[in-house]
């Protein structure tokens, strides 16, 4: 019984594999939806050089179509040779048509789009060629692709006439008939020589990526005077040099990313014991500004801002928070001048808030201390990364301006690795090292042992605001009556003065002694949280100026677009 079940098991696998084959036979037959059964083509070249071709298809087709398309390319490359042509006087027999340009070919397009057809078709195709014929230094040719290898169907029978305008005796040496693939030299083609051309057919189908080309050299001046220019020689491909330094390039972004991680940070374990302070206070020698830039390694709009309630807290000015129906407007009012001791960033932003006068709405201050803002930005910056806090050899390795300068140095190089060489892989390398070097240039350098403990107590005074044990804190407030004085400018420039004030709605009584509520002081704190939002300060001081709306009197618009040029364009 296992023997009669091995016979019919192979046999269902027999009749599997032929149904298959069958089914594969069948699609190849019917998935195109026409096949041409004659193709002729017959070249009459005139004596003018152009030639005159007719092409007559008679096509079988399968389903209901419109009717076929021809391409013909309008540029041919000869064996290191380039020449174009142009097709004029195109006619279809009995159809309609449409002839056109189409990049660098043309297009003969045949049928009606209304109109479907099925069966047996007969096609005949004319058109004129000039400039068809090559003129190289020993002799004119003929060489033309016949049958192209570009057609999505099968072309049973192919023949080709050719005929000359003037006596010639033509020898076997002076033709060649490539038929095959394409780039092939086999010749599954035959060719005769009849009195004054050629005349010749396939042996093979063709189509589906097999064509027919045929070259015949003609004496010199046959066609063409002494003073035609020769056909025009391709420039030979420029051979560059092979890269093979590319994977050292590789490495590169990725050698100097590991030692900036090795040698360019701090390590976890390198902390610092705090020395013993009280963690819910600051440093003693820096201010909000500072400690806020210090802290992110950049000069944040908060930074700046925070230096108001902390001249506050030590009575230069005072805030004031005046009502108008269901709106306020907020002042600043200079009690006293700051000490000529101070920083010269705050000196500055000091004196440029009170510039016009000893009390000034935050509204009348929008866009007009910007540049005031950007000077004591840059100001702060040096004063607040002092070169003290970092180590000077990572920071001069890998925070220096020499950052930049590599950066600009290897987008040249990689560019030039395009461009001279097509040395792609390299060339990118080479770009992605410059852009590594050029972020690492603003990440916080390594710090140095000052630096590192400062920082630390820095982070340790935060999460200890942020997130205290209310015991301690309310010692804190019980033993420093003013302390919500003192560290609201902080916590402003930590940036978390909104979560902060709404967290401890229950720990303090009554708001920060420099913010008063229509000229009265010692405000309720659930009032100076609801009342008093910073970040309206902060807009209206960091936003830059614009300039002045211009007149709407012009009689050609008074907006963007609408004059002379201009314009655009798109697809459609």
């Amino acid at each position: 019984f296992n023997q009669i079940a091995f016979y019919r098991q192979r046999s269902n696998m027999k009749r599997a594999l032929l149904l298959s084959f069958i089914l594969i036979l069948c699609h190849n037959l019917y998935s195109q939806d026409f096949t041409i059964n004659s193709y002729h083509t017959e070249l009459k070249v005139l004596a003018s050089s152009q030639i005159q071709i007719t092409e007559t298809l008679d096509v079988n087709f399968h389903e209901k179509r419109r009717g076929i398309f021809r391409t013909i390319p309008l540029k041919g490359k000869f064996k290191g040779h380039v020449q174009s042509i142009k097709i004029s006087e195109v006619h279809v027999d009995g159809h309609e048509f449409k002839a056109f340009r189409e990049a660098d070919d043309f297009i003969i397009r045949i049928g009606n789009k209304d109109v479907f057809i099925d069966g047996l078709q007969k096609y005949k195709i004319s058109y004129l060629v000039d400039n068809g014929i090559l003129n190289f230094e020993n002799h004119e040719e003929l060489y033309w692709t016949i049958i192209g290898t570009d057609w999505k169907t099968n072309i049973k029978e192919a023949s080709f006439e050719i005929e000359f305008p003037k006596p010639l005796e033509l020898k076997e040496e002076d033709v060649v008939l490539f038929s095959g693939e394409e780039g092939e030299t086999t010749n599954f083609a035959k060719y005769s020589l009849i009195e004054n051309g050629v005349q010749g057919s396939n042996l093979s189908i063709l189509g589906k990526g097999k064509g027919m080309t045929i070259g015949v050299k003609l004496p010199k001046a046959y066609l063409y005077n002494a003073d035609r220019p020769l056909t025009e020689k391709i420039a030979p491909p420029k051979v560059y040099p092979r890269d093979w330094s590319w994977p050292l390039f590789v490495l590169m972004p990725f050698a100097l990313l590991f030692g900036f991680l090795k040698l360019g940070r701090n390590k976890k374990d390198e902390y610092v014991p705090r020395e013993n302070k009280n963690r819910y206070y600051p440093p003693e020698d820096m201010s909000p500004a500072e400690v806020g830039t210090f802290y992110d390694y950049h000069v944040n709009s908060r930074d700046v801002i925070s230096l108001i309630p902390y001249w506050g807290s030590m009575g230069l000015l005072r805030v004031d928070n005046v009502p108008y129906g269901r709106s306020h407007e907020i002042y600043i009012e200079k009690l006293q001048d700051i000490d000529s001791d101070a920083p010269e960033y705050e000196r500055i932003f000091f004196n440029g808030l009170f510039e016009t006068g000893n009390r000034v709405s935050v509204k009348s201050l929008k866009r007009k201390l910007y540049n005031t803002y950007t000077q004591v930005s840059g100001l702060l910056k040096k004063d607040s990364l002092e070169p003290s806090y970092y180590d000077p050899e990572s920071k001069q390795v890998f925070h220096s301006n020499w950052s930049v300068l590599a950066f600009l140095v290897c987008a040249i190089l990689g560019v030039l690795s395009w461009v001279l060489f097509h040395w792609w892989i390299t060339g990118a390398a080479i770009l992605a090292t410059g852009m590594t070097a050029f972020i690492i240039r603003f990440v916080p350098p390594k710090k140095s042992q000052r630096g590192l403990r400062l920082h630390h107590e820095l982070t340790e005074f935060k999460n200890s605001i942020s997130d205290p044990e209310n015991s301690e804190l309310q010692d804190v407030i019980n033993n420093d009556p003013l302390y919500l004085d003192k560290i609201y400018p902080y916590v402003v420039a930590f940036g978390m003065d909104k979560k902060w004030l709404k967290n401890f709605d229950k720990i303090f009584d009554k708001g920060p002694s420099w913010y008063y509520y229509d000229a009265m002081p010692y405000i309720l704190y659930g009032d100076f949280y609801r009342d008093f939002k910073m970040d309206t300060v902060q807009k209206s001081i960091s936003a830059p100026p614009v300039a002045e709306k211009g007149s709407s009197s012009f009689g050609g618009g008074g907006s963007v677009g609408g004059g002379f040029g201009g314009g655009g364009g798109g697809s459609w």
